[in-house]
């Protein structure tokens, strides 16, 4: 389940949407912020594997 969640964040990483984008653009703070994004995706990936 680890290596499901660890291979989407890497699709992540690759396909980075719009608004990502734009929130590098404002600074590292916004980008914690679509860390935590993907961190609660993971978590909902892994809910629906239990």
């Amino acid at each position: 389940m680890l290596q499901r969640c660890i291979r989407f964040k890497e699709r992540r990483r690759r396909r980075r949407s719009w608004w990502e984008e734009a929130e590098e653009e404002k600074g590292e703070k916004n980008k914690d912020q679509s860390v935590r994004l993907v961190s609660l995706s993971c978590s909902v990936l892994k809910n629906d594997a239990q």
